[in-house]
């Protein structure tokens, strides 16, 4: 193992996290050759913008790749009830109950998640329409050194169409080479009483 691919171990062995403990294993699996092309992609300024911009373009459920497919953007979008109403108050269609909506996106490096940003939201619905919102949770997942990146106060809300809706923005510095710079993005999931319906990650 090189030096380069030795620090990047000992720095994921220091965020004292069992999913850095797994990133390292699946590091460590890769070929002497494809460790230095994986690090060589993290600190890369043409693909770190690259990837900043695919991941605003990857639609729901999509696949984008860059660097001849050795780097992937993926969109994973979804719905599920999490709690059924009472009998007395089942629809035709079965959907009045309690929600839980996501809209998450991935960056990959050789099938290495690298940066995952999630936007999950809770909410109850009727048979025609959402009710009440609950919640909203945003997480990022990130194990490149090189990018630094954290969130501003969620937003929830019920639409006049009768959708949850959730919004974050993620404040992002990429440094590569010495240079940093500021990469924002508004996270977006827009879901009814029959689960999710749209998503998007645009630049602020």
């Amino acid at each position: 193992m090189s030096a380069e691919s030795a620090s990047y171990v000992a720095w994921l062995a220091a965020q004292q996290s069992t999913e850095a403990d797994e990133i390292a294993r699946q590091f460590k699996e890769l070929s002497p050759q494809n460790q230095q092309k994986f690090l060589g992609y993290l600190n890369d300024s043409a693909i770190a913008k690259a990837m900043a911009d695919a991941a605003t373009e990857a639609a729901p459920a999509s696949k984008v790749e860059l660097a001849g497919g050795d780097v992937t953007l993926e969109a994973e979008t979804g719905a599920k009830q999490t709690a059924a109403p009472s009998q007395g108050e089942l629809s035709a269609a079965g959907t009045a109950g309690d929600w839980q909506c996501w809209s998450h996106r991935s960056q990959k490096v050789f099938g290495i998640k690298v940066t995952t940003y999630k936007l999950d939201q809770w909410y109850r619905a009727s048979s025609s329409k959402v009710t009440k919102v609950y919640n909203v949770a945003a997480r990022i997942k990130n194990w490149n050194p090189g990018v630094i990146i954290d969130n501003q106060p969620e937003e929830q809300w019920i639409s006049k169409a009768g959708n949850a809706l959730a919004y974050v923005t993620w404040n992002g510095k990429i440094t590569v080479s010495g240079l940093t710079v500021q990469v924002d993005k508004r996270q977006h999931v827009r879901c009814d009483e029959t689960g999710f319906r749209y998503d998007y990650l645009k630049n602020a």
